[in-house]
């Protein structure tokens, strides 16, 4: 297991993650994780945990994420976001 960066620009602005730090076996792999934990990639898309279609608005296609690798993984690691980045809205 590896350590990623993993970063999008294609949605910036607020209520959006614009970057994680996720635990993968390989760069493909931590392409398709999700900033939050709770949403995964199923075929073509973003589902929650309840298999719910959701809509990526706040992140992006995994085509689009670039993937940085920088370190490795202590072997009792566990796939997933670590730490994420999301730029939330501001208050009125």
């Amino acid at each position: 297991m590896h350590l990623y960066l993993i970063e999008q620009s294609e949605n910036p602005g607020y209520d959006t993650y614009d970057s994680a730090v996720v635990c993968a076996g390989t760069a493909e792999k931590a392409r398709h994780i999700f900033p939050d934990k709770r949403t995964l990639w199923v075929k073509d898309h973003w589902e929650d945990r309840y298999g719910e279609y959701y809509d990526s608005y706040d992140w992006t296609h995994p085509d689009n994420v670039t993937v940085t690798r920088i370190g490795k993984a202590a072997k009792t690691s566990v796939a997933g976001a670590i730490l994420s980045s999301f730029n939330a809205g501001y208050g009125r």
